[in-house]
């Protein structure tokens, strides 16, 4: 299977015509909602947001495990009126399905209560849970709120247990206890780090991050793990820089990591980026990561980026990755 999430994801930020149509029109008949972060991908957060919502429609087969069809445009190819039909229909079901907000009855209680403030910042539920090993310091009881978008957005609210996480900075993360539940839910909070080495030490990195491989043009590459870390250590200075300004959203060789210590809810939406974490390295000179919810990206330099690269690609063991 080849790693699309590493060589692909400007392409995925440009959907064909018929979805992007199709979605546009899904968004103009949506309720409008609070600025709260939902447990399910609806396109009402893609109307605050719609620049981030068309690549997560774009990355269907990881939501649903169903290839997206591909539409075209039957005048300048071979596929018929008919096909190209069935096709826009198949597509324009799959955004009904996203679109679709489940009644309140519906929903476990983490997708209902998916909001609370704690010492004025907000958090939003991640879908995500850890075991108690992980847990930390109790601070406290707060409310937490959900809305009910199927009944002219009630508000509902109950009291929920908060904890840090031992790893990781209250500044990112927190777990909370729902009334009646013994699991530990995560919620993360808006985060933007100067560096990434802030971002290292704040997500624990070195003790939470887990490097699996290397890709780069379709080939896995094997690199002793302590020549990764050795870089992620050298660029611990690199200052943040937004994507949606340096217009780079991936990089051509990636470092597929994992944090085995956040546990995916079975059945539920990931919302804290895709099960495929990875770190780009561009040869613009900027690595990219979705290791924290949103894509982030830091400055390393071309000479630093480059380097990184060409040391993989002539020291590294190569295997091909078949599709």
């Amino acid at each position: 299977m080849k790693h699309d999430v590493f060589t692909h994801m400007n392409e995925q930020m440009t959907p064909d015509e018929q979805t992007l149509d199709a979605l546009l029109k899904k968004i103009k008949c949506a309720k409008k909602r609070p600025a709260v972060k939902p447990v399910w991908i609806a396109v009402p957060a893609a109307a605050a947001c719609a620049v981030i919502a068309v690549p997560v429609l774009l990355s269907l087969p990881d939501m649903t495990g169903t290839q997206q069809p591909v539409l075209k445009n039957p005048a300048s190819s071979n596929v018929s009126t008919q096909e190209a039909e069935i096709r826009i229909d198949s597509s324009e079901q799959i955004i009904d399905d996203l679109v679709r907000v489940p009644e309140w009855e519906e929903r476990t209680i983490y997708e209902q209560y998916t909001n609370m403030t704690v010492d004025g910042a907000s958090y939003f539920g991640i879908n995500k849970t850890v075991d108690q090993e992980e847990i930390g310091e109790f601070l406290g009881e707060t409310t937490a709120v959900g809305y009910d978008e199927t009944d002219d957005m009630r508000e509902y609210q109950t009291t929920v247990k908060v904890y840090t996480l031992k790893s990781i900075s209250e500044q990112c993360l927190l777990a909370v206890q729902y009334p009646g539940h013994d699991g530990y839910y995560v919620f993360e909070t808006s985060y933007t780090p100067a560096s990434f080495g802030q971002m290292i030490d704040d997500l624990n990195l070195e003790e939470t991050l887990q490097i699996e491989g290397i890709f780069y043009d379709d080939a896995a590459y094997e690199m002793p793990k302590a020549f990764v870390w050795d870089f992620l250590q050298d660029i611990r200075a690199a200052e943040y820089a937004d994507p949606y300004v340096t217009r780079v959203f991936s990089g051509e060789m990636g470092i597929k990591v994992s944090m085995p210590f956040l546990k995916t809810i079975d059945g539920a939406t990931d919302i804290m980026g895709s099960n495929d974490l990875y770190i780009g390295v561009s040869k613009e000179g900027y690595i990219i990561t979705n290791i924290y919810g949103s894509l982030q990206a830091f400055d390393i330099g071309k000479e630093k980026a480059n380097a990184f690269m060409e040391n993989v690609i002539n020291n590294g063991q190569k295997t091909a990755v078949e599709e």
